[in-house]
């Protein structure tokens, strides 16, 4: 099987990390990120005029085309919300919207519009039982309840809702930004997000109707699609941050001698690069099944378990051979970890991939000897 990138989908890698490349070092990503937006309107202007921000709206583009967008972002550590306001909750609405909410995407991939997808609630792990509800009033619907955290949802102008239906399930609403309250917070990584808190908002059923379309599995796609792309800038971050290690071990001397002479570090750097292959064949293993429609929670967990543990692994190991330098906010090094960190976290931990695999044993096949 062929693994190459095809000839469009290399052009489109090599002009995405082109345009983060001249838009960010480390130091201008710092101020970036100190900024009140948290990110450049300029850059996503930027993204908007070469495509980016409308990869898998339709057919043109797809999950494979995403990953590789997100690699480089991963790769340039670029705080664009790329996968939180655009990419992810686009693909949902692309997906069961109606005609006249599919054309909302216009505005999303040209960037004059923001997208959140609020899912995550307080308290709320696996597959528990969603605490915001939607009513409804006739042919009106609304909204109550709270989502933490929202990514992108400090400035997003619309958000993409999972509530629990009157009567049973669960639907997908889409929620003006202006009708929620929102609680604005910078994160660790230096992303910004929002508590959002829905007092019966009005919001819009996606689709043909809340109570008529049974969207559990649309929610959970949802999810799977946003760790797809988690996954996918991961690996960038991943790579860039072995490249910044090798780099260091090449140049930086000890005794007189550089670093990389000492087998035992070089040993430990070849071990990052097990982990980054590991890493890389889970995600582009996660990209290809939701390329084939094929929205597999266990494969989902597999590649985050895979993707989470190959990350701490990179970040402990990038930090400790830069020795202290690596842990100051004026070299690239901690950044990367503290993203690999977050990302980690973002839709369930490797703990929690970890305990969901583990109750799913009973559904392999007894293998035949």
């Amino acid at each position: 099987m062929n693994f190459d990138l095809t000839e469009e989908q290399q052009l489109l890698a090599d002009t995405t990390r082109d345009v983060l490349s001249r838009s960010y070092d480390t130091e201008s990503r710092n101020k970036t990120v100190d900024s009140e937006l948290g990110w450049s309107r300029e850059v996503w202007n930027q993204l908007a005029e070469i495509g980016i921000l409308g990869l898998g709206f339709d057919e043109d583009s797809g999950p494979t085309e995403v990953m590789v967008v997100m690699t480089e972002i991963g790769r340039r550590l670029a705080p664009e919300p790329v996968a939180a306001a655009a990419l992810s909750p686009g693909a949902v609405i692309a997906a069961p919207g109606s005609p006249e909410q599919r054309a909302l995407l216009d505005e999303v991939a040209s960037g004059e519009r923001l997208l959140a997808f609020a899912h995550t609630e307080p308290g709320r792990r696996g597959s528990a039982e969603l605490a915001t509800r939607a009513d409804r009033d006739g042919d009106s619907w609304t909204v109550t309840g709270r989502k933490n955290p929202v990514l992108a949802g400090d400035s997003a102008d619309l958000l993409v809702v999972s509530a629990a239906l009157p009567g049973g399930g669960s639907g997908l609403f889409l929620v003006d930004g202006d009708a929620a309250t929102r609680h604005p917070f910078r994160t660790f990584d230096g992303q910004r997000g929002a508590d959002v808190e829905f007092d019966a908002a009005p919001a819009q059923p996606l689709g043909t109707g809340g109570d008529a379309l049974d969207v559990s599995a649309g929610i959970e796609a949802a999810v799977i699609r946003f760790q797809s792309a988690l996954c996918a800038e991961a690996v960038g971050a991943m790579d860039e941050s072995l490249r910044l290690t090798t780099d260091y071990l090449k140049t930086r001397k000890q005794f007189g001698v550089p670093l990389k002479t000492f087998q035992t570090l070089t040993q430990r750097a070849a071990d990052m690069y097990v982990s980054l292959e590991l890493a890389r064949s889970m995600s582009l293993y996660a990209a290809v099944c939701v390329a084939d429609g094929r929205f597999d929670p266990m494969v989902a967990a597999r590649s985050k378990l895979q993707i989470g543990r190959s990350g701490r692994h990179i970040a402990q190991e990038a930090i400790q051979l830069h020795g202290g330098i690596g842990v100051t906010a004026e070299y690239p090094i901690a950044h990367y970890a503290a993203r690999l960190t977050a990302i980690e976290q973002t839709f369930g931990s490797p703990t929690d991939q970890l305990r969901y695999l583990a109750g799913r044993v009973g559904d392999y096949g007894t293998a035949v000897l």
